[in-house]
Parts: structure tokens; sequence; C-alpha cells
């Protein structure tokens, strides 16, 4: 998919899935996008615990921004804790992006 240029912009727990072959498998693919098109936070994805600091500053979404929430939702998966708790969306978004 990013070979293709296109970011799937919405990973959460419920996106991926671990192969018999224990490789990564990405599914619902209803919100890919372009490779760097502009993010607007407005209409927040699914679970703001996994979005990478692109989402928040409303920047242009890149693979990396993938990348990052594959790592917070394996970090969650690991540890059995949130990488960046917060009680609310602006503390969340304070967390991940300092």
């Amino acid at each position: 998919m990013h070979e293709k240029e296109l970011v799937h912009s919405n990973i959460t727990p419920n996106s991926i899935f671990i192969d018999e072959d224990g490789f990564l498998k990405i599914c619902d693919l209803s919100k890919v996008e372009s490779q760097g098109i502009k993010n607007e936070v407005s209409g927040l994805r699914e679970c703001v615990n996994f979005m990478a600091p692109e989402y928040f500053k409303e920047e242009r979404l890149v693979p990396g921004s993938d990348i990052w929430s594959i790592g917070c939702i394996m970090h969650t998966a690991m540890s059995g804790s949130i990488t960046f708790p917060g009680e609310d969306v602006e503390e969340i978004q304070e967390n991940v992006v300092s």
C-alpha cells in the first residue's frame, strides 16, 4: 500500500490481524487516502489513542503515520497500557505532540 503512495490513515486494533505465518495484515481499507494529503482532525478517526502527531497537527499524512499507529497498537498489546493516555482528546493530543 505504501509503495503505491497510499496511506491507510485509520489503523486501530480492529483493523489489524496477524496471519498464521506471523505477518501483519491490515483490513478496513475504507479510509485509504493518497499519501501527502492534508489531514483534517475535524472528522476524528475511530480511536485517538493510536493517532500519529500528524493527525493532531493537521499535517500531511505519510506512511510513517500508519507505522506510528501500528507501534502504538503493538505497545498497548504488549504492555497492557495505552502509549499516550489522557482524560480527553486535548490531553491525548498534548501527550502525543510533546
